[in-house]
């Protein structure tokens, strides 16, 4: 008898997995016939080239010195096989940080690893003149309300490195932080 019951529920559970299962192909098929939104070939083409010009800073450091005195330092490297561009800020310090760029499709993310301990995510909206600029798109490890780095802009003009970085607090911008490098030789 529990050998019969055994057989029956395993059939129905089989039968169950093959009607459910049919059901969830037939609904991804269905999805596919859904219209994709309209691309705007100029911003996918903005955050390419934004990309390229992230990963031509590959292997540059870059210094400033700092109120006390003392330089500090950013570099960049292109890892993951081209797909990532890893910046290092301050290293060697307590307050070493690093952002990461990538691609997520046709649009360009910013991951900035916090020394605060929170991870804010930031996307490209705009790539004008040689001037990236991020804005907070969401975050890991924030709590509501909780103050985080939620802009940033980037431009190289020949020697010199700018990023200006956006603290923002209740979702509103409360101050602006820009730094000033210099490429090292």
């Amino acid at each position: 008898m529990k050998a019969r019951f055994y057989t029956l529920a395993m059939t129905l559970c089989i039968a169950g997995f093959i009607v459910v299962g049919s059901s969830w192909v037939r609904a991804a098929g269905d999805d596919k016939k859904a219209a994709a939104p309209a691309k705007d070939e100029k911003a996918v083409a903005a955050a390419h080239d934004a990309m390229d010009s992230l990963k031509a800073l590959s292997g540059t450091s870059w210094t400033k010195t700092g109120p006390d005195g003392k330089p500090s330092e950013i570099g960049f490297k292109v890892t993951a096989n081209g797909s990532v561009v890893v910046e290092t800020m301050f290293p060697g310090t307590k307050y070493e940080m690093v952002n990461t760029y990538h691609m997520d499709n046709d649009r360009l993310l910013v991951t900035h690893y916090c020394a605060e301990g929170v991870q804010p995510r930031m996307q490209l909206v705009s790539n004008d003149n040689g001037v990236l600029k991020f804005e907070f798109l969401d975050g890991t490890n924030l709590k509501e309300g909780e103050g985080h780095m939620g802009g940033l802009e980037i431009s190289v003009n020949g020697e010199q490195l700018t990023e200006k970085w956006s603290y923002i607090k209740d979702g509103k911008v409360v101050g602006e932080t820009p730094f000033e490098f210099t490429k090292k030789s």
